[in-house]
This record gives C-alpha cells, structure tokens and sequence, in this order.
C-alpha cells in the first residue's frame, strides 16, 4: 500500500494496514513484540474501555511514557477514543505532573502501577487507569473482547477523528522560559510523519529502531512515520544496553536506526564498531534533537559509508521541517539542508517582514507548512507571537542560497556578533569539550562597546584538572584567530534541562550577575 494523500489522521492509516496486512511487524522491544492486527485490536479495546469510563471526546488524557509498546498502544487508544493524548516523561517529578494536570484539567491519566502521579490525579478527581488494567487481554481471543484484529472493518465500532482535532498535546522542557503545551491536529501529525518519509526516502515496511524517549516529540514522530509506510519499530530505553539493542536490531532486521548525537556517540563507543555489521542491512540513520557535532558527522561516515545519514532540523511547533544527507557530498557549514516535502521556508527581518538573504545578509529562519502546531494551548498571545497566517516565526538566525537549501547559524541571541563577525557557539563548544579536563562549557556573548558583543567560554572542571594557559593555547591552536574566545570563564555548573538542554540565557544572567 502506497502513500494516501487522502487519509485524515493517523488512526485512519493504522485501521487499513491491520485489514491489509494483520501479521506485518507493527512494533516489538525487550519484552516481545506484536502485530497490525493484533496492535489495532488492543487499541479497539482500550479505546472502549476508556469510553466505558466516560472519557468523552476532546477530553485531556495524561499518559506516562514507559518507554515500550504498550505506551504507543495507549497513545492511539486514547485518540480513538475521542480524547487528547498528553505524554508526561518517565519519572517526571511531582510538581510538573501537578502543573500540566492543572493546566490540562485532566480527566484521566494511565500510569504503571506504583506510578509517580496518581495521587495527584485522584486527589483532582481524575481517573486513574493501570496499563495493565487498559491491556489486561494483551494477546488473549475471548469472543468480542478478542485483542487480535480480524481484518473485518465492520469490526471496527468507533469514529475515525477529523483531521482538525486535537490529537495531542506535547509539553515542551522550558529552555527558555516556563513550560508550554504545543497543541497538535490529526492533520498536523500526517504532515510530519510524510515528512520523515519523503525526508528519509523510507521505505514501505521500514523496521526502525527508536531508544529516543517517546513522551518527546522526536522519537514519538518517528514512530508515527513508520505507521505512515506500514514499517515497524524496534524500542528501547536509551543505547547502554547494547547487547539488547544489537539482538533486535539483528533479530528483527532492522533497516534505520533513529539516535541523538548523544545516543549515536554512546552506540559507537559502547559498541566498539560491531554497530558496521548491519552496514549492508541498513537503508539509513537519521540524528536529530540537537546540533550534530563535526566530529560525529565523520565517525558516522566512517563506519557507514555506503548509507543515507540524515540530519533533521525542526521543533516541536513544526516537526522535521528541514533536513540534510550528510552522507551525500553535499554537506556544507552551517547548512540545515532543503525543506522537507510540507515545508516552505523564508527569511525575515526582526520585524517579521520577508527579505532577501545571503551569507552576508541574515535574517530569521520562519516556516510555512501543515506540520506546523495548532497553537500553544489555552494561550493565544504567545501563539500569535510565533505563529500567524500559517507562518511559524523562529528566533533561529540564517538564510538560503540560491538553490534553496537552508542555513542556520543557531538561535540569534546566541550567535555572537563581534565586530561583525558572526560566530557560532556550538562550533566553538565542540572543540573546547576535546581538552582534557574540560567536563562541560557554553560560548556567551556579553556587550561589549568597542566590539559589539565578546565571546566568553564558561567551563566546567574539576579542580585543577585545566590549567588555563595552556586550555588557552589549545585554543588557539584549533581555532581561526578571529573567532576565539576573549576570555575563559570557569563555572560550578553549566545550567541545562532535565534531558540536558543547554540554557544558555540562564547561564548569560548568572555571568552578568557575577554569580556564576
């Protein structure tokens, strides 16, 4: 079965592929795996039996990530029973859970057993579901409560969702600011999972490995774009346990592997090269949620010569909107690649006006295009900051070239403007981290009257393990003369998120409060 334009929502994709192709792969991880049509099953029944609790449509359901197949059956469950899929990290602390179940007025949640959380939810009146309650027939045929999937469609008693419903709603971690919940369509979710697959040039039956979490966007959207080609998912916790990942990769003849530059760098070096035996089983690798550093890039192609390596640029508010081959030839500094199938780009001044750009001509990234979020929820302000006439504006600085690809140097107010010359942070932090001794560091910019802004390198040792001139010297050793940084700055600790998102305005106010 090809591509179907026609298709509302993701759902819709999933009921056909169990009809069509029941015993297909549909996802498997540590504990086993199932089918299309036994997965649709499951849903079909946990769909009901949250309607049987009088979950209505277009109510909020918090769902905790447990990081396997259960919690992606869950996921669409909840949207065919009407309602709004709300993920919420693994062991995400009291006072979060508190804040997006207030802000939610959540009427359910679906947990673990022993969950953190539940007591918050019934304290609020909401309704706690167990997974083990919501799939207590996994796998077992019983007459109507059957968890396999026929293949009937008259099997099939619900309402498929429009394609302008809330399908979910993704809080993000708050590096700049409180967290937000990014409210997201059915139509918004077919737009990202063909981008991924346009992107990648995925194949039908794509079998993919996903250890990126799931109650984020990344990893969650990779697992809607294999439903999108009827591929399956292989899903773990992370990469360190890198036998397992290895046996399922094997076992289940996986042909992309989805990683972080993080998850890639602990794959590579845990694994010892072993990772270059699926060289020939492998279409592609596709990184994303960070910036790729150059190193990597080239480890990458080293081990995996003759495969597509893919790197994404996108957010939560307009998923997987840009992406690069670095495998092509075609790979040059600071460029992002050309944008995905529904994605336009332009450029803009500050004051969101289009302009003509060029490397000598910057301006701010912004993106047109039906992957872009329906709004921030229940805050239409800050939606219409970002967000106006189907045009997400970014505060990413860069341009295009005349055949279209797209360059991002990063966030504007970390491009550090010094006497005119625009510097990028990450490329700086990449070479400082190789120093020994050096444990963590960030590149701020901090005004300056003669030069405009300075650079100035924090960094995180432990005590006397970096002697600055000669950190100095390295330094200047593998950075062009222009670009170095105009003084080092040593730090107790480089402010981050809890999934380790530099927050480098955080760390900028601690320098210039001298706090830091």
């Amino acid at each position: 079965m090809g591509f179907d334009m026609g298709k509302t929502s993701l759902l819709s994709v999933f009921k056909d592929y169990a009809e069509n192709t029941p015993d297909a792969l549909f996802a498997a991880d540590e504990g086993g795996s199932v089918t299309y049509g036994e997965a649709f099953g499951m849903v079909l029944r946990a769909a009901a039996f949250l309607n049987g609790l009088g979950i209505q449509r277009g109510d909020r359901v918090l769902v905790s990530c447990t990081q396997n197949r259960q919690f992606l059956l869950a996921a669409y469950a909840c949207q065919l029973a009407g309602a709004v899929f709300v993920p919420l990290e693994h062991n995400m602390k009291q006072d979060r859970i508190a804040r997006i179940l207030s802000d939610t007025e959540a009427a359910a949640g679906i947990f673990p057993e022993g969950g953190e959380g539940t007591e918050l939810l019934a304290a609020a009146g909401a309704r706690v579901v167990l997974f083990n309650e919501l799939f207590a027939c996994e796998g077992e045929e019983n007459g109507e409560e059957a968890a396999i999937f026929n293949g009937d469609a008259s099997d099939f008693r619900g309402r498929l969702p429009e394609k302008e419903e809330t399908a979910e709603i993704l809080y993000t971690t708050g590096t700049t600011g409180a967290s937000k919940g990014i409210e997201i369509t059915h139509a918004n979710n077919i737009a990202l999972a063909e981008n991924i697959c346009f992107g990648t040039g995925m194949r039908e039956g794509n079998v993919e490995l996903v250890p990126l979490p799931l109650s984020h966007s990344h990893g969650l959207r990779t697992c809607y774009a294999n439903l999108y080609r009827g591929g399956a998912v292989l899903i773990t916790d992370g990469v360190s346990k890198v036998k397992m990942v290895y046996d399922l990769v094997a076992n289940y003849r996986a042909t992309a592997l989805d990683l972080s530059p993080t998850a890639a760098s602990v794959l590579l070096r845990l694994s010892r090269g072993k990772f270059a035996d699926f060289s020939e089983q492998l279409d592609y690798i596709e990184i994303g949620t960070a910036a790729l550093p150059e190193e990597l890039k080239s480890q990458l192609i080293k081990q995996f010569p003759g495969q597509r390596l893919y790197n994404f640029y996108g957010s939560t508010e307009s998923g997987r909107s840009c992406v690069l081959n670095f495998n092509s030839g075609d790979d040059r500094k600071f460029c992002i690649g050309f944008p995905s199938k529904n994605a336009r780009f332009i450029i803009t001044g500050d004051d969101g006006s289009e302009i003509d750009s060029s490397a000598e001509k910057t301006g701010l990234l912004a993106c047109a295009g039906a992957m872009n979020m329906k709004g921030y929820w229940k805050q239409p302000a800050l939606t219409e900051e970002v967000l106006r006439n189907g045009i997400l504006y970014t505060k990413d600085e860069g341009y295009l070239d005349e055949d279209g690809r797209v360059y991002c140097l990063g966030r504007k107010d970390d491009v550090i403007n010094y006497r005119g010359i625009k510097i990028a942070p990450e490329e700086i932090e990449e070479k400082a981290l190789k120093f020994r001794g050096v444990e963590d560091c960030a590149l701020i910019g901090l005004p300056d009257a003669a030069s405009g802004q300075i650079p100035v390198l924090c960094y995180k040792a432990r005590p006397g393990k970096v002697e600055e001139p000669a950190f100095s010297k390295y330094l200047a050793e593998v950075i062009e003369k222009e670009y170095l940084p105009k003084k080092l700055l040593f730090v107790e600790e480089i402010p981050r998120t809890s999934n380790g998102k530099l927050r480098r305005g955080a760390l900028r106010e601690l320098v210039r409060s001298g706090q830091a």
